[in-house]
């Protein structure tokens, strides 16, 4: 854990929940989700929440960044379930175009009981 974000696995959800406690850009995101690849890789954990309401909301070279780059890289080192991800996210900026359509492995939702549900469903343990 730092002072921007953490990264805590939840072993009775099956779930790596990751919150960003500031705003940032591009490459803290980067940072952030590389950091938690790497925890998620030590519990074999592919279901991931992503809280991001305290941050700013994502632009579409971070989208990009998510698709091209996380995900694939997500398949070699969680395989073989693949990543799936709900992201927490305000409101405001949950209708920002650059999030849809949105990929089949992620979801964006305001309340962290849905995210959390849909996430175990994903898992086939809800």
């Amino acid at each position: 854990m730092t002072d921007d974000y953490s990264i805590l696995y939840r072993p009775d959800l099956g779930i790596l929940v990751v919150r960003c406690q500031q705003p940032g850009g591009p490459p803290q995101l980067r940072k952030v989700c590389l950091h938690s690849l790497e925890t998620a890789r030590r519990h074999h954990a592919a279901r991931w929440l992503l809280d991001m309401r305290r941050r700013d909301p994502l632009c579409s070279h971070q989208t990009s960044w998510l698709t091209d780059t996380l995900y694939p890289l997500a398949a070699r080192w969680l395989g073989p379930e693949p990543l799936t991800l709900a992201v927490l996210s305000l409101p405001t900026s949950r209708t920002d175009p650059v999030l849809a359509p949105e990929p089949a492995w992620l979801r964006v939702f305001a309340e962290e009981g849905a995210a959390c549900q849909w996430l175990r469903h994903r898992s086939g343990t809800a």
